[in-house]
């Protein structure tokens, strides 16, 4: 599925027509014309509105992995995400890039993650093993 498919579920899935997303996120009518005909990809601020309008990740929207359209995120509504220059920098970046190469890159960040995740729990479970054998 692509970016435009998944743009027009995540609409489908809250009712609105591109007008009313138009009003709601303050992109303009044509620009959302645009990516739902596949002509264009939405640029960062684009994606940042998208997500907060329509409760769907970025992940989800770039590459189809990660919460679905109409899946509430995990931040209370009444909270704003904030996102530095940086991370629009590298949303904008992201977005100029194939699919696949953007597939490939969310595969590589995650595995990175998980590396991250083992080498913090195996120094948890270094450290009790060093608290047991100090004990006993």
């Amino acid at each position: 599925m692509s970016i435009k498919e998944r743009l027009r579920e995540a609409m489908d899935a809250k009712g609105l027509t591109i007008k009313a997303l138009s009003d709601l996120s303050k992109i303009p009518y044509r620009s959302l014309q645009n990516y739902l005909r596949g002509e264009r990809e939405p640029n960062a601020e684009a994606l940042v509105a998208l997500s907060t309008h329509l409760n769907i990740s970025i992940d989800w929207l770039l590459t189809g992995k990660g919460e679905a359209a109409g899946v509430e995120k995990a931040q209370p509504a009444n909270q704003e995400q904030h996102f530095n220059q940086s991370d629009l920098k590298l949303l904008e970046l992201l977005n100029q890039l194939e699919p696949e190469v953007r597939k490939e890159l969310l595969r590589g960040a995650e595995e990175k993650q998980r590396m991250i995740d083992m080498e913090k729990q195996l120094k948890e479970l270094s450290a009790a093993f060093d608290r047991l054998k100090n004990t006993g």
